[in-house]
């Protein structure tokens, strides 16, 4: 299924800012927030892996869930989408209804982690949540290194073809090129997003990508490599990605690195009031330190420290 209301282009994922004794951090989480939606984006995500969703309790996930519906529900053109990261289908439905009344856009389904699942849980799985929350879009995220399951674009497919509200699904896989094709140039063709900070973002744009679904940060940056991308100025493209490669091959090299990176960016810039990651977590040691300062040098045009912050 494809609305007029579809995210497109970039769709960050909102991080969470906390403050130095670990408690969240409602001022800059909403500064975060603002920032976000000035940065002409095609949508926003929460509360994914970015988000540090495995920190959060279920009261804090939902009162951040609703703060940022009530500022996007001012804002139509750009659609919220709330990620369902539970593991049952029966609590992941009730939440996801929740984030519906409360305005969301559409609901993405985390693929199910943890340990192995036989085939036929898994379908029942998704088929439950796709039937259930009908007629609401609906995204499936598939992070092939840290979801217990595989998922096919055939499979994807087949699931769209009978619960026609799901629209699209965001591929963190290795290469996802072959699969982002798969998926847009099937029947039913469903809309693909490329996750991983965007590691991947040029093969996926010649694979035909709805978007890109990078961490809160440094998204000015993706928004000019789409700009030059659909206008057709493909090989500046290339240039502004080559230049932010090096950074987001660092971020990627370890599980949660670049969440560590992307806060330590976002406090720099003065977005948010500190680059606390909730414990336990990775810590920057000086030499990423220095990798953030460069990235801060290398883009200052767009990255200034009051680029896009409201007072």
């Amino acid at each position: 299924m494809s609305t007029s209301n579809d995210p497109r282009g970039l769709v960050p994922v909102i991080q969470t800012p906390f403050q130095a004794d670990g408690t969240i951090d409602l001022p800059s989480f909403d500064r975060l927030v603002d920032h976000t939606l000035s940065a002409g984006v095609g949508g926003v995500f929460f509360p994914g892996i970015a988000s540090e969703f495995y920190q959060l309790d279920d009261a804090e996930r939902g009162e951040l869930t609703r703060r940022l519906l009530r500022r996007t529900n001012e804002l139509p053109e750009v659609p919220a989408i709330v990620s369902i990261t539970d593991q049952s289908a029966i609590v992941g439905v009730r939440r996801a209804r929740e984030a519906l009344e409360a305005g969301a856009d559409m609901i993405n389904i985390m693929a199910p982690r943890f340990w192995r699942l036989p085939a036929e849980a898994v379908d029942e799985y998704f088929q439950t949540m796709l039937a259930e929350l009908a007629p609401a879009p609906m995204m499936i995220q598939y992070a092939s290194d840290v979801s217990s399951v595989g998922l096919t674009p055939n499979g994807l497919r087949g699931w769209a073809e009978q619960y026609p509200n799901l629209s699209c699904v965001k591929v963190e896989v290795d290469r996802p090129g072959p699969f982002i094709a798969d998926l847009v140039e099937g029947t039913p063709a469903l809309g693909a997003f490329v996750g991983r900070s965007g590691l991947h973002l040029i093969d996926a744009l010649e694979h035909g990508a709805t978007g890109v679904q990078p961490v809160t940060g440094f998204i000015e940056v993706f928004g000019d490599i789409l700009a030059e991308w659909d206008a057709g100025r493909i090989e500046e493209a290339r240039r502004i990605f080559e230049r932010l490669l090096p950074y987001l091959v660092i971020g990627e090299s370890e599980p949660g690195l670049m969440i560590a990176v992307a806060k330590t960016i976002t406090a720099r810039r003065g977005i948010i009031d500190t680059d606390v990651c909730r414990a336990p977590s990775l810590r920057l040691a000086p030499d990423l330190l220095r990798q953030v300062d460069s990235l801060l040098e290398a883009f200052a045009e767009l990255l200034s420290e009051t680029a896009g912050v409201s007072a």
